[in-house]
């Protein structure tokens, strides 16, 4: 039985070994004006990677692959909300508003799985069909 601590540490260990974290080699930085997070590019390759993990046939890995997606739409939000000097959330706070803002997207098995993890949000910070956070 796949546990929420397992399932998010192992989206973390791929997100870092495979360097899904990291901006692609060669952009620019500024150290004021700039995200540094991955780009446009390395965000839509950890979305791929995760979509694949989510075609599993093993839960841990489906389940995992859902949180690798939601990191690439994480970071996407995160870039947003630095540009627009908003403040944004934690990924585990933006990881609750991110699936009850889509429940029926994630697989029915999977989906059990999280909604026995993560407590529904009395109000949603991200809009059904939309990846950025809204204080």
């Amino acid at each position: 039985m796949p546990s929420k601590s397992g399932v998010f540490s192992e989206a973390s260990r791929l997100l870092v070994l495979h360097d899904f974290d990291l901006p692609k080699a060669g952009q620019f930085l500024d150290t004021i004006h700039r995200y540094h997070g991955p780009d446009s590019e390395v965000r839509e390759k950890l979305k791929a990677f995760g979509r694949d993990l989510q075609k599993s046939q093993v839960l841990h890995e489906k389940l995992t692959g859902y949180v690798m997606e939601c990191q690439a739409d994480y970071f996407g939000s995160q870039e947003c909300a630095f540009n627009q000097d908003r403040q944004h959330a934690s990924f585990d706070e933006y990881f609750q508003h991110w699936f009850y803002s889509q429940p029926d997207y994630v697989e029915k098995s999977a989906r059990s799985y999280f909604q026995k993890w993560i407590t529904q949000p009395d109000k949603l910070k991200i809009k059904t069909g939309e990846i950025d956070w809204r204080f």
